[in-house]
């Protein structure tokens, strides 16, 4: 380990090099001298910790944490865009279709027409606060009637933090994707379109088969068509190793499985607050927790909503006092999902 040696340390060992038969007493002409110079080996030392802790992957940070990531492949996850299926009217409430390039605005946040979707300007966690109730057009629109959010399609991400990464590169090298193991599937599956999770259920069906359940980059079950996509680039032919499976593993690509719950509560709200704005805070807010459940959901053998989370959410919301009796699809208890299933809010009763 490396240790740093006091300003003490260092003049006594430099004192300890000069005869004793010159004056070396505090206060000398040779200890005046060699003060300074004690003090800048001192801060020498302390510099040369600061670069030793940067040579490591557990204490490194910023830069130099990415360029030991970099060395096996690994790179920080840059921040992304939050991208909305939509649904537009004119003013006789016909569906019409936007134009590219037509800008709109929603709670402060700046979103682009761009092939039917509407994309958030600013990249990061900004993009996912928009008011789905009110997107407006930035300009004049003839004949504009509305802009409704039919599906968030990608959620907004920052750009990843020193801790993410360091846990993704510790990982890796605990945990080398090698030769179709759990963390070969859930690599090779990640960097394909449309997928942000993946499962893995190693011999599902007995030795050779391997099953995977995928959920899209807004952490949602996919759709079949982009299973069908997927198995085709694992396992087109079976077992003969023409896609990415390995010869002799028979891959399944399946959507995950999503379980739908609604969670009521009894809430003592404070004087003078809008209970239905904040029973809109209160819904925001377990949805955030759910949506924390899923990004970890190909990490964890089981995932589990629990009561005693959703209750803290629930008192985090601006304008609650209290609140009790809290249900998840009408129980008490924690839900404990299977192992392909994530949970999805269907929505929030006050009671």
């Amino acid at each position: 380990m490396f240790t740093i040696p006091t300003y003490e340390e260092i003049k006594e060992q430099i004192l300890a090099q000069i005869p004793d038969e010159l004056d070396k007493r505090e206060g000398s002409l040779i200890d005046t001298a060699i003060g300074p110079v004690c003090a800048e080996l001192c801060q020498m030392y302390i510099t040369l910790q600061g670069y030793y802790e940067l040579s490591f992957a557990d204490t490194a940070y910023g830069e130099y944490l990415e360029r030991i990531a970099g060395q096996y492949g690994i790179s920080r996850n840059p921040a992304e865009h939050a991208r909305y299926r939509v649904l537009a009217y004119d003013n006789e409430g016909k569906q019409t279709v936007l134009e590219d390039g037509l800008r709109f605005s929603s709670n402060g946040v700046f979103l682009k027409a761009e092939g039917g979707f509407l994309i958030a300007e600013v990249s990061g966690s900004e993009g996912n606060l928009i008011d789905p109730e009110e997107i407006l057009p930035v300009s004049y629109l003839d004949q504009f009637g509305s802009v409704k959010i039919a599906e968030q399609i990608a959620y907004g991400k920052d750009t990843e933090d020193d801790e993410s990464l360091r846990e993704r590169l510790l990982f890796a090298l605990r945990q080398p994707a090698y030769g179709g193991n759990i963390s070969d599937y859930r690599e090779k599956g990640k960097s394909l379109d449309g997928v942000g999770a993946v499962k893995v259920a190693p011999a599902a069906n007995g030795g050779g088969t391997v099953t995977l359940y995928l959920l899209t980059p807004a952490f949602l079950p996919v759709e079949e068509q982009t299973a069908a996509q997927i198995q085709e680039a694992f396992s087109p032919q079976g077992q003969n190793g023409v896609g990415i499976a390995p010869i002799g593993h028979m891959v399944t690509v399946l959507p995950a499985n999503s379980l739908s719950v609604s969670v009521s509560a009894a809430v003592e709200y404070k004087s003078g607050e809008e209970e239905s704005e904040v029973n809109a805070a209160i819904q925001k807010e377990i949805e955030g927790y759910f949506l924390s459940i899923r990004e970890n959901w190909e990490k964890e053998e089981e995932s589990v909503v629990r009561l005693s989370r959703v209750e803290s959410r629930i008192l985090d919301t601006e304008g609650v006092v209290d609140v009790s009796s809290v249900t998840l699809n009408g129980s008490g208890q924690n839900l404990i999902l299977d192992f392909d299933t994530v949970p999805i809010l269907e929505g929030f009763n006050a009671v």
